[in-house]
């Protein structure tokens, strides 16, 4: 058909050629999605920068495609006799529909990035949580049992059930403050 229909077919293979990349990326992205629910957030965040990555690269090839594309269509106008437009026109389409997936993935994996990172926030949070509430009771704990270490005279040391008798306190202090933390819903 000639010169401008084989480099028309050339250049259409080429841009092909992008849309399995692109579709590639939309399925490690639907995998990341469902995978970012998991504990395991180290490789989820991992993950999330690879497809970042992806993304990014992949956009750095197909942005200046259009442009290309656009000047090379009027530009071979010159050199054939052939109504080529309808074809580059088709290439046109095909740049912009695989740049618009590009940039809907970009905007999925930022959504997918700022939900792991609440969720890793959240659980960050929980963690802090409990170690608080276990540091707020050990603490009374930590204080009655140094006081009694002491070698100081002290109430109830001469006693043979002094040391029942802490430990009945330091498990009252315990009792009590779990059910002040029950009662004010802080676990």
């Amino acid at each position: 058909k000639g010169s401008g229909y084989l480099l028309y077919r050339i250049v259409d293979r080429l841009v092909d050629y992008c849309i399995p990349i692109v579709n590639k990326i939309i399925e490690n992205m639907e995998r990341v999605e469902d995978d970012i629910f998991d504990e395991n957030a180290r490789q989820t965040v991992r993950e999330i920068s690879v497809l970042r990555r992806d993304i990014i690269s992949t956009r750095r090839v197909i942005w200046p495609l259009r442009a290309v594309l656009g000047t090379l269509g009027r530009k071979i106008e010159h050199f054939t006799k052939e109504d080529l437009e309808a074809y580059w026109g088709d290439l046109l389409d095909h740049a912009d529909k695989i740049r618009d997936n590009l940039d809907e993935c970009k905007e999925v994996v930022e959504g997918l990035n700022d939900t792991n990172n609440s969720l890793y926030s959240h659980r960050t949070n929980e963690v802090m949580r409990i170690l608080t509430i276990l540091a707020t009771i050990l603490l009374p704990l930590s204080v009655l049992s140094g006081i009694y270490g002491m070698n100081v005279p002290l109430p109830l040391q001469g006693s043979p059930y002094s040391f029942a008798i802490v430990i009945v306190l330091m498990v009252c202090i315990i009792g009590g403050m779990l059910l002040f933390f029950r009662r004010r819903h802080w676990i």
